[in-house]
């Protein structure tokens, strides 16, 4: 009897041991031998932070795990599908699909990955988080020099639009020749060859009015000499006649120095200069006639002039200028899509250099930016050499790419030349780099 007792006293006592084991090695219940060290699988979550839009195989980085056994890894999950792997005898994660690594549709990337030995197995979590990196077009920027039509005289300060399938340049200042071409108006059909149409309108010196078409005429709207604001139109181009508006709001906010827009149906005149002060304001009208103050509030500030003004993404956007009284030029872009309510939409780290007088045109689907000066405070003036290009207006990138054998003599430095588009191309026209007129240029991606 006591025989008996002693033996089914040690059948209770193994069978608590080995129960004992198997919680403390919940993976392999019939392994007995889990709590040797050897066994032991130690290892951490993995978690990084990288710049989106990585190359194919990019080694992304290893998973920290260790055990005296031979370790492989295996990845059971991960969101997107594809788009990371891992080699198995190592733990270094590598970029399997590059086109998830987006931040747009995939600003966090993650997974589990089981890693294993002989007898064990443990889990961790993979978490990629990626950084928002401007991405613009890589393209190359293509240009030439046109020679053909120089009986076009070169020159500044003059203003291009389209009308009645022409181009049709309004005034235009030439120091270095006789007289003053500033009330000249010229027609294109394709931006290179020039015809004289008027050798001395009507309306005077071209002065503050800016030109714009709309509801197919031709409208000249502001004054560089006094508060008032003169507005004339033409059905042709080139035969104008002056209009007398129906209210006191246009005299009463009269300006040069301004841009004029059309966006939404309606007409935009923005920013300018008004008796001395710079103003931020905005005036609209639906027919170039009846004119309404929509934002007086300082909606983009400081006031400025010599900004540009154009309609790009569905948007009305101010870029660049400059307030003499306040703070000089700028380097920043707002915009708006009712002119009543602006957004700045400057990303710090993205902005062109400051600047006045500069180009801005939209071209495939990108905004280019180039010329403009910088008052350097002492009477000297700097003429920056950069050309700067944006997809959504927000974020700048520059460009130092160009294609051309001509390189060294692109017209960086221009001051208030004039760019249209023609077909797929870019032309500039005229403006004024500190020693000379700027020729007609040819720009294409």
């Amino acid at each position: 009897m006591k025989h008996f007792a002693t033996l089914l006293l040690s059948l209770l006592f193994f069978a608590c041991s080995s129960n004992d084991e198997d919680i403390q090695n919940p993976n392999n219940p019939d392994d007995g031998g889990n709590n040797n060290p050897s066994n032991v699988i130690t290892a951490s979550n993995f978690t990084k932070t990288m710049d989106e839009n990585p190359i194919n195989n990019f080694n992304i980085g290893f998973i920290t795990a260790s055990s005296q056994m031979p370790l492989t890894f295996e990845i059971i999950s991960q969101t997107p599908a594809n788009s990371i792997s891992v080699i198995s005898s190592s733990g270094l994660l590598k970029v399997a699909d590059n086109t998830k690594f987006d931040y747009e549709l995939n600003p966090v990337i993650s997974g589990v990955v089981k890693i294993s030995n002989a007898t064990n197995s443990v889990n961790v979590t993979i978490t990629i988080n990626l950084n928002d990196i401007y991405e613009c077009s890589t393209s190359k920027l293509n240009f030439s020099k046109n020679t053909v039509n120089q009986n076009f005289t070169q020159r500044s300060n003059h203003k291009i639009i389209f009308f009645n399938n022409k181009f049709w340049s309004y005034g235009g200042i030439n120091v270095n020749t006789s007289g003053n071409s500033s009330n000249q108006i010229w027609s294109s059909i394709d931006g290179l060859n020039w015809t004289q149409e008027v050798s001395n309108a009507n309306y005077g010196y071209l002065n503050g009015r800016i030109p714009v078409a709309f509801l197919n005429k031709v409208w000249l709207i502001g004054s560089g000499t006094t508060n008032s604001t003169e507005v004339w139109q033409s059905v042709d181009g080139k035969n104008f006649t002056q209009v007398t508006v129906n209210n006191s709001t246009l005299n009463n906010y009269g300006r040069s120095k301004h841009q004029l827009v059309v966006f939404n149906n309606k007409l935009y005149i923005i920013g300018g200069k008004l008796d001395g002060t710079y103003q931020s304001g905005v005036l609209s009208s639906t027919d170039g006639i009846n004119w309404t103050s929509i934002s007086t509030n300082n909606p983009f500030s400081p006031g400025r002039q010599n900004h540009v003004s154009l309609v790009f993404n569905n948007k009305l956007w101010v870029i660049g200028g400059d307030n003499p009284i306040n703070q000089g030029e700028f380097n920043d872009a707002w915009s708006s899509t009712d002119g009543i309510n602006w957004t700045l939409e400057s990303v710090d780290g993205f902005k062109f250099s400051k600047r006045t007088g500069h180009t801005v045109i939209e071209y495939n689907g990108k905004l280019w930016l180039w010329g403009g000066s910088l008052d350097l405070g002492t009477g000297g003036i700097s003429r920056p050499s950069d050309l700067w290009k944006s997809c959504d207006g927000k974020r700048w990138q520059q460009v130092d790419n160009l294609v051309s054998p001509l390189a060294t003599q692109f017209p960086y430095k221009v001051v208030n030349c004039q760019t249209i588009k023609v077909g797929n191309q870019i032309i500039s026209i005229g403006g004024y780099n500190g020693t000379s007129y700027e020729p007609i240029w040819i720009f294409n991606e």
